[in-house]
């Protein structure tokens, strides 16, 4: 299963370098990896990712006009989160507390609240930046 995840930056990592936003992105996914013996198996959640760019998304052709205030210069898609709209929202977050918070919709059930609670998560961490990052799991 394919899915995009925000994954909400530390404070202090550097949004605009590249290489800062991958490494924290690295150090929030890691407790989340499916293929280690010591992560229960409800506790993993992906087998590969990667950190979305904006020429990648172009590419794709999949629109990243709802994650508003990317750096000028930073080739990824990072967004302030307080800044997230509805039209910006992904089935899974990962917070800087190191949690995993996931819609309970599936392919046959929907999560009407989950745009809201969303919202939510992130605009509890005033300040903070996001990174759209693509999974699989």
């Amino acid at each position: 299963m394919m899915f995009f995840a925000i994954l909400i930056l530390p404070m202090g990592t550097d949004v605009t370098d590249e290489k800062s936003v991958e490494q924290a992105a690295s150090e929030l996914m890691r407790p989340f990896e499916m293929w280690k013996d010591e992560i229960p198996v409800e506790s993993g959640h992906w087998d590969y990712y990667w950190c979305c760019s904006k020429e990648w998304m172009d590419e794709s052709q999949i629109s990243y006009s709802a994650y508003t205030g990317i750096p000028v210069d930073q080739p990824l898609v990072v967004f302030p989160v307080e800044q997230l709209s509805v039209e910006g929202v992904t089935d899974s977050i990962v917070t800087p507390r190191g949690e995993w918070i996931r819609s309970k919709s599936t392919y046959v059930e929907e999560d009407p609240p989950w745009d809201a609670k969303a919202l939510g998560v992130c605009r509890s961490f005033p300040g903070h930046f996001g990174v759209l990052a693509y999974c699989h799991g």
